[in-house]
């Protein structure tokens, strides 16, 4: 039976294992260091090495492949039977992208000489990986001729691999591609334009709408055949009866990254890795193109994120992780245990800082790269020769005990409102995005969405370009500074899944696809509390009429272009003549609460401000703690600092509350507790008493904390709060 995934780890018959790995590059070693390296692993409290199996390392010519026959640092079986020695569990990334800090990103020279293997760009030129240390021609993954050459490695790589298949070896976890997805150029009007890609672009509108004559309806076209489709490479919609016909192709990008992985994942599979759990990673938060919910349990068992950055990272760390633990079975990422010499250098504080960041904000399981130096790679927790380097390796021992004491990995981050990811706004910035066809990278610092425009459209007077972020990033500030913790799951979440918040926070805009339209209306109906807004949805995802709550939402009486509320400005505010006010701005009603049959609907109808990053909202957090409190949810573990958060984990076998300063300053918040409560640093072991214990934090500091009563003999809080 295959090894599965669970809520907690990885799945072994009736036994759940955490899944926390270390990664390795043997073939960077000399063959002589892996045992030791492999004793250092398991003594820091790892049971599982992720391994990077690399194509072009292995290959000297087209089918001929060196698994330590000329080079003992290539032995792949005998690193492999080391690794059952030692009792150490496998995930084996296989490729054909593999990164690892390679030429050509792991993939062989002579297979980016193949024209007929290559993306083409919207221009039919052909693309480069913007990836260090050598920039390259990026493959099409749509290509028959790709896939045949990926299968030359597979059949000799999948020989060594199949035998060493748990229960009999140690491999039990295989991944194809690491972090590929098209090699960040994931611009909507960038890649790929291949013969290849087309035809599967055709097929794909051929199984969202079945036959010729739906799509012409839909396009305003008379297109005889599919064959005649040809895709947009740019967008200029003018009228919106055109707005299909982009959007098809939005959601075809989300389509081309998870046909690749559900591809590889099959080939592998089919070559006797059948046994294994299969991975896949994305390389930033899941978004579009990123569709966790299409590949998890589609294309891979487990979908994750890579996720290197430091201190000053706190809020993409936050975001990411957020997202990850609304949308994933077992939130999963990649952390950096060093760093790349190309790369930013990351100090050891930095990486503390992340590693804990990520495991605040819900991360359950995570790899740490890489966790030896080498070429490529420094100031990993151990040397080259497995020499421990401190306090690197020590802060991962102290980790995995930490983990396994407080059985963190079972326990779930206290979070009853959701603020909705909206896939819907999301595509539409991409096919606004005035960075493309160029890859999508925004100067440090400065949001994606300051790089888009909207076109003007007749039936869109009110983009939501630019607007949509500012109001997720308002609200996430909002309830941050409110000291309110929120998940951020994607608008794709099922129903069920919603059903499980208090509240959900969803903006939006006058369009909005109908069947996230009728969820969202029947979470309301059945007992939830859901604030929409600025704008009621009037259309679907194509701009046609669609309208499902028109029957519970008001019209607006008038329209105020800018308004004071309380010293917080608030833009383009609408109006209404409501018996439940919410909001009142200068004696104007901009917000209302209508009730549902057993929830309510909550109605905004102003835009925010924009904010930065560590800006103080005191308004918009007073919004977001009136909308909780509506909800029934109440800030837990309060600091008196509204850039400090905290986030409360319960249902292992302790309760660990993390704290986030997400200043560049020092801070010293005061925490409020339960009475007859004190809170014990998980690893200096320092007390803090409460009843409103004073934590000093330095900038951009995660610090975590096991929560204890003080009554008895210091018993653990367990179970819910």
């Amino acid at each position: 039976m295959p090894l599965q995934i669970g809520y907690h780890g990885i799945i072994f018959g009736d036994i759940e294992k955490p899944f926390m790995s270390a990664a390795l590059h043997y073939w960077r070693h000399d063959a002589g260091a892996w045992g030791k390296i492999l004793d250092r692993v398991r003594e820091a409290g790892f049971t599982m090495v992720s391994i990077t199996i690399p194509w072009s390392v292995h290959e000297t010519s087209k089918g001929v492949f060196d698994f330590g026959i000329s080079d003992n640092s290539k032995d792949l079986g005998k690193f492999l039977d080391l690794c059952l020695e030692k009792e150490v569990f496998v995930v084996a990334v296989l490729g054909p992208h593999t990164g690892a800090e390679l030429n050509c990103s792991g993939y062989p020279e002579r297979i980016l000489e193949r024209e007929d293997l290559l993306a083409r760009t919207a221009d039919g030129t052909f693309a480069l990986a913007p990836v260090p240390p050598r920039f390259y021609p990026v493959p099409s993954y749509a290509s028959s001729a790709f896939y045949e050459e990926t299968a030359v490695w597979y059949d000799a790589v999948c020989k060594e691999l199949a035998p060493r298949m748990h229960p009999a070896g140690p491999v039990i976890g295989v991944q194809a591609d690491s972090a590929a997805t098209m090699l960040r150029r994931t611009q909507c009007f960038d890649l790929d334009y291949c013969d290849a890609a087309v035809a599967l672009y055709r097929d794909f509108l051929r199984g969202r709408h079945g036959d010729i004559q739906t799509v012409n309806e839909l396009y305003g076209k008379r297109h005889a055949r599919f064959a005649d489709i040809l895709p947009p490479r740019e967008f200029l919609p003018g009228s919106s009866s055109r707005m299909p016909y982009f959007v098809d192709w939005a959601e075809f990008k989300e389509f081309l990254v998870y046909y690749g992985a559900n591809r590889l994942t099959g080939m592998l599979k089919e070559r006797g890795l059948g046994g294994a759990f299969t991975l896949m990673t994305y390389p930033w938060l899941p978004e579009t193109p990123f569709h966790l919910f299409g590949t998890e349990g589609a294309a891979a068992d487990l979908a994750g994120v890579e996720l290197f950055g430091g201190r000053q990272d706190y809020a993409q760390v936050r975001n990411t992780a957020r997202a990850l633990a609304a949308d994933s079975r077992l939130p999963f990422c990649t952390l950096g245990a060093g760093c790349n010499p190309l790369g930013a250098p990351y100090s050891f504080d930095d990486r503390q800082s992340a590693v804990l960041a990520a495991l605040m904000n819900g991360v359950k399981a995570a790899n740490h790269y890489l966790f030896a130096d080498c070429d490529r790679w420094q100031g990993a927790p151990l040397a080259r020769d497995g020499r421990r380097r401190n306090p690197a390796y020590s802060f991962y021992v102290n980790l995995n005990k930490f983990l396994k004491d407080t059985g963190l990995n079972k326990a779930r981050m206290q979070a009853r409102g959701a603020l909705l990811r909206m896939r819907d706004y999301e595509r539409f910035e991409s096919l606004c995005s005035l960075s493309s066809p160029a890859p999508g990278f925004a100067p440090a610092g400065l949001p994606r969405d300051w790089f888009c425009a909207h076109p003007p459209m007749d039936a869109l007077p009110e983009s939501p370009v630019r607007r949509y972020r500012r109001q997720w990033r308002t609200w996430q500030k909002g309830f941050s500074q409110a000291g309110v913790t929120m998940e951020y799951p994607d608008s794709d979440i099922s129903a069920e899944a919603l059903q499980g918040y208090r509240l959900v926070v969803a903006p939006s805009f006058a369009f909005m696809n109908t069947a996230l339209q009728k969820k969202l209306l029947v979470y309301a109906l059945k007992g939830g509390v859901l604030a929409l807004g600025p704008r009621a949805p009037e259309m679907d995802e194509y701009l046609m009429p669609s309208a499902r709550f028109a029957s519970h939402l008001l019209d607006p009486v008038d329209y105020i272009d800018e308004l004071d509320y309380n010293g917080m400005m608030l833009r383009r505010a609408q109006v209404f003549d409501a018996p439940h006010a919410f909001v009142e701005a200068r004696g104007k009603c901009v917000a209302y609460e209508r009730p549902m049959e057993r929830g309510a609907i909550i109605f905004l109808g102003f835009m925010f401000p924009d904010y930065t990053d560590i800006d103080r909202t005191p308004h918009a957090a007073e919004l977001a703690r009136r909308l909780a409190a509506r909800a029934g949810i109440e800030p837990l573990y309060p600091p008196d600092d509204p850039l400090v958060e905290t986030t409360l984990h319960t249902g292992g076998s302790a309760t660990v509350l993390f704290t986030a300063n997400t200043a560049p300053d020092r801070a010293n918040p005061r925490i409020r507790l339960k009475d007859g409560e004190t809170l014990i640093d998980a690893f200096s072991g320092e007390s803090f008493p409460g009843p409103s214990p004073q934590i000093p934090l330095g900038p951009h500091k995660v610090r975590a904390f096991i929560v204890k009563r003080n009554a008895g003999k210091n018993q653990t809080i367990a179970g819910d709060i």
